[in-house]
């Protein structure tokens, strides 16, 4: 919305929307009786906001974040959102080269070791690739969770019936049992 509006309606709007103590900020620069304190343009009031109201480490604490994201419990789209958004608040530019290897670094090693043997040329290649690889690193977990048994515990129970004298007698007691009537 900020954006369709005239730049020098801006400040106005944008501090039309404030609460709390960001409500009484503006003012209170207004009461200092010094003009040049009031932020007049959106780039001023931005830098005004932020070494007022943004704790130092916050900045460190995003790009640390960016360092360590890993893809994790997440799907790879998920992944990628994040991945942006990080890369966004941090102001990171990074050229396609960078940010492809800092994506792949991030990924799940199973989806990693799939797209070592897939071809992708920039960012947005390997992106696509990689929810392809999930869906293959997925479609293999469905096939192991669901593999037939093979018969191999009727085999077990064969085996115990035959290896234990003690259980096929007490099925034999079992079996001459007589209801009562």
């Amino acid at each position: 919305m900020l954006a369709s509006v005239n730049t020098e309606h801006r400040v106005r709007l944008a501090t039309s929307e404030f609460t709390n103590f960001a409500l009484f900020w503006p003012s209170d620069l207004c009461n200092t009786n010094n003009a040049a304190a009031v932020p007049q343009t959106w780039n001023a009031l931005k830098q005004r906001m932020k070494s007022c109201f943004v704790p130092p480490y916050y900045q460190c604490n995003l790009r640390l974040k960016l360092q360590t994201l890993k893809q994790g419990d997440k799907s790879v789209e998920a992944y990628y959102q994040e991945y942006l958004i990080g890369l966004a608040r941090c102001g990171v530019h990074e050229d396609d080269a960078d940010a492809s290897a800092r994506f792949f670094g991030g990924l799940n090693h199973d989806i990693q070791n799939i797209l070592d043997y897939k071809e992708w040329c920039n960012f947005s290649q390997l992106y696509h690739v990689a929810i392809k690889a999930e869906r293959e690193v997925q479609g293999h977990k469905q096939h192991q969770t669901f593999r037939p048994n093979n018969g191999r515990k009727f085999q077990q129970r064969f085996e115990l019936e035959t290896l234990t004298p003690a259980f096929s007698s007490g099925v034999s007691k079992l079996s001459n049992l007589q209801p009562h009537s």
